[in-house]
């Protein structure tokens, strides 16, 4: 029982580093028709801002580049207007009314600092040109990150409204949604390691994000009551899991073998990237299948 309750508190620290994002108390909430929209399209910026440098670095070392171009335009794309729509409101996206709180716009000013500079590194890395703005991408995405994550736990503690949303509930979407960075931080580490077999850095980060991975997937699909995550609530979300289950069982020895310092082909990379990718997929339905149950009470 105690190597579990050390594992619990580890997947916890690790996974929610930065902030989870607490449930607003009954009497601080600020009710908001599309608050819940607000705090979903928030809670994707930090998976973007991870998928952004995977995707450059990608496509700047050409690597699944019938995937990769696409995924880094499509990605930033979605960040700007996420950004835009989070303070201007976006009636497309039902946000439709702009941002008054003025920590929150602080925030967004602070994301939008860090964000505007790489835009045209972003079109560069498209139109082919050399890995220098790729890098210059990379080098950016610890910051905007921190900033994304931030700024979805500002939002969330103003709108999250807890006669919807249990904190239980909460947690468990929380990681679900942690997953998803994790994919595409394992994606831009693997690309690092095709470019630099020796980059020590993305060694340490690949093998701790590929334990990591393993650990919080097992959580969700069996709970762990000592960190206060439940099983799944019903049997969609439990069979979500195990289709991701699956697939990660098929890559997880190529992820394993990288960070060891292991070489793989380029046709093994292309896989890696394809594979990070199918996974982000299948957990955006499993995020969203937790966040029904939820609201549902199933």
């Amino acid at each position: 029982m105690r190597y579990a309750t050390t594992l619990g508190t580890t997947i916890l620290a690790l996974l929610l580093a930065g902030g989870a994002p607490a449930l607003a108390q009954s009497g601080g909430v600020v009710v908001d028709e599309n608050g819940r929209d607000r705090i979903n399209y928030a809670n994707r910026l930090g998976m973007l801002a991870e998928r952004i440098p995977a995707a450059a670095c990608a496509d700047g070392a050409g690597i699944a580049t019938e995937q990769a171009g696409p995924i880094l335009a499509i990605a930033s794309r979605d960040f700007d207007r996420i950004l835009a729509a989070l303070e201007d409101g976006d009636g497309a996206m039902n946000i439709v009314a702009p941002e008054e709180d003025r920590r929150i716009l602080e925030d967004i000013g602070a994301l939008r600092a860090i964000w505007a500079p790489l835009a045209p590194s972003v079109e560069a890395v498209l139109a082919g040109a050399s890995r220098a703005d790729a890098d210059r991408i990379r080098a950016a995405a610890p910051d905007l990150l921190d900033r994304s994550v931030r700024l979805t736990s500002r939002i969330a503690g103003r709108y999250a409204d807890p006669a919807q949303l249990l904190q239980r509930d909460a947690l468990a979407i929380e990681i679900a949604g942690r997953q998803r960075m994790l994919l595409q931080r394992m994606a831009l580490n693997a690309c690092v390691l095709a470019l630099d077999p020796g980059d020590d850095a993305a060694l340490e980060a690949l093998a701790g994000d590929h334990a990591l991975f393993g650990l919080s997937l097992g959580a969700l699909r069996e709970g762990m009551a000592e960190a206060g995550v439940v099983p799944p609530p019903n049997e969609r979300i439990a069979g979500d899991l195990a289709v991701i289950a699956e697939g990660w069982e098929g890559i997880a020895p190529v992820i394993a073998g990288l960070a060891a310092g292991e070489a793989i082909g380029p046709d093994a990379h292309d896989r890696v990237f394809a594979e990070m990718n199918r996974l982000l997929g299948l957990s955006n339905t499993t995020v969203f299948h937790y966040a029904l149950a939820s609201r549902l009470n199933l």
